[in-house]
């Protein structure tokens, strides 16, 4: 009987399959022997045969993936790669983030919206990691300093939005770069470097704030010698005006209400010191605040100068403010 060779080959699968049945761990064996001892072909096979299947090679990975050992050997293994490749997974990443660009952007946006706060943890992570790197800060600032010069008028619109949204904490970034030594050496360099605009920005500042010490000021003092707070004998030493110059700079010059300088009264330090305090704390005038630190050290040369006790000041002025305190408590 003469069989084709189509049949022969049926005939001899058929065979082969029913010898592997009959035959598992025999087979197994001799075949990881072979695979053992002849690796090349072995692989030489291998990619023959999924040259020939990729629809069965693609449909084997997603069923394993889709499994849980096959996500975690999937996840080992792409963090693997990433770390060989660093160069190559950018590149990747690259062009599909620009394939797909405006649907990534929408999809961002999207997620942005629904969580801005997981987002700003992030990005803060993120800049904190990366500025420990000097060379990413260099580069930072550099790709800052030119997007700056090529749109300023932008960013500068930018800044302002922004200082005006972070009062406190422009103040405190301010006050670093105020206080480093990059910042100091900066700041006296520029000095020297633009005499005309400081003195163009101190007299716009003199204008704005007025300076109490005045010629008319000067003369009220030299006629009043004597402290004017009730009971008090000291020398006088400054003039106050009654109704504060920050808040009604038309009567700096002291005349008010048609009438010469009733609105200037000389006060020792102590008793000029006391005014303000009073309207810093029983009105809680924050303008007045911020002047206390400042004529409190005023108050302790004077002290140190005429060795009087600071103890027996502060005393004076609890006993001075004490009835009011329990007044308004």
């Amino acid at each position: 009987m003469v069989f084709s060779d189509k049949e022969r080959k049926e005939r001899r699968r058929k065979y082969w399959i029913e010898y592997y049945k009959k035959n598992k761990k025999k087979v197994s064996e001799k075949n990881r022997k072979y695979r053992i001892a002849n690796p090349e072909k072995e692989r030489e096979k291998q990619r023959k045969w999924a040259k020939k299947n990729p629809e069965k090679i693609r449909e084997r990975k997603r069923r394993y993936r889709a499994t849980e050992k096959g996500r975690e050997t999937n996840r080992i293994y792409t963090e693997k790669w990433r770390k060989k490749n660093p160069e190559r997974w950018r590149e990747l990443v690259r062009k599909s983030y620009f394939k797909n660009h405006e649907k990534n952007l929408e999809k961002q946006r999207k997620s942005y919206q629904d969580d801005p706060e997981r987002h700003r943890a992030y990005a803060r992570k993120s800049s904190r990691k990366s500025r420990q790197n000097p060379a990413w800060v260099r580069k930072n600032n550099e790709y800052n300093r030119k997007r700056y010069h090529e749109n300023p008028e932008k960013e500068r619109e930018r800044g302002k939005i922004y200082r005006k949204k972070n009062p406190e904490k422009t103040r405190i970034r301010h006050r670093k770069y105020y206080e480093s030594e990059s910042g100091r050496e900066n700041i006296n360099k520029w000095r020297a470097d633009n005499p005309e605009t400081i003195k163009a920005y101190g007299r716009k500042y003199r204008k704005k704030n007025p300076r109490a010490t005045t010629e008319i000021t000067q003369k009220y003092r030299r006629s009043h010698r004597k402290c004017e707070w009730s009971s008090c004998d000291r020398d006088s030493a400054e003039v106050n005006h009654i109704l504060p110059q920050f808040k009604y700079p038309e009567y700096i010059d002291g005349d008010y209400h048609g009438r010469i300088g009733n609105n200037l009264i000389c006060y020792c330090l102590l008793h000029h010191y006391a005014w303000h305090y009073g309207h810093a704390t029983n009105r809680n005038n924050p303008k007045h605040k911020k002047l206390l630190s400042f004529m409190w050290n005023k108050v302790k040369r004077w002290a140190n100068d005429n060795k009087i006790p600071i103890s027996a000041l502060e005393i004076e002025l609890k006993t001075m403010f004490a009835g009011i305190g329990a007044k308004n408590s």
